[in-house]
């Protein structure tokens, strides 16, 4: 199985009705909003430290998770506060998960240069900077981004435990392919 770090999870919910972002700021402490620079209001929550963007149609983002369950909770932490608030007349909607953010690393490096050649649908990026990353495609709900380091950043709407088998074929292929050698598929967190 694949050793991967959860770096971000994003969860979020739709409330199907539309809300005065004032009077949002205006009940809740921990609300931002800069009318001038967003659209949408800015819940910040200390403990876990997550953030909720709150849109005016009612859609509902929460940042900074790193499990679905602690995303899930600040949601319905959120929710919550807008029923006792009288914002909502209910506080049970279905929570879902947008997209999960993790990384691992190889223990060796990676020829980006080389990867292009051999590897379908990918794309250099910062190609002149030291932090220069070969993007691939995986499917339509996967990402991968692979840095010379050898670290991976993997970027999708599948759940973690398909994240670590979709890594694990990714990184089957790229011993296939001769891009890197048996043995050097090894990776950690």
């Amino acid at each position: 199985m694949a050793d991967l770090s959860i770096e971000n999870i994003i969860t979020s919910v739709a409330l199907d009705q539309s809300f005065d972002l004032d009077a949002i700021v205006d009940t809740f402490e921990n609300a931002r909003w800069h009318q001038e620079e967003s659209s949408f209001v800015v819940f910040t929550f200390s403990d876990p430290r997550h953030v909720v963007l709150f849109t005016e149609n009612g859609f509902l983002s929460c940042t900074g998770s790193t499990s679905e369950t602690m995303g899930k909770e600040t949601i319905d932490q959120l929710l919550h506060l807008l029923y006792e608030q009288g914002f909502i007349d209910t506080n049970s909607y279905p929570i879902s998960v947008q997209t999960i953010t993790a990384s691992t690393s190889m223990t060796s490096s990676i020829d980006l240069m080389e990867l292009m050649d051999k590897l379908p649908q990918t794309t250099l990026r910062n190609a002149n900077e030291p932090a220069a990353y070969v993007e691939y495609i995986y499917d339509y709900s996967l990402t991968v981004l692979f840095f010379a380091t050898g670290k991976i950043v993997i970027n999708g709407s599948q759940p973690i435990m398909e994240l670590e088998n979709t890594v694990e074929n990714i990184m089957k292929k790229l011993v296939d392919l001769g891009i890197i050698e048996k043995g050097m598929e090894e990776i950690h967190a």
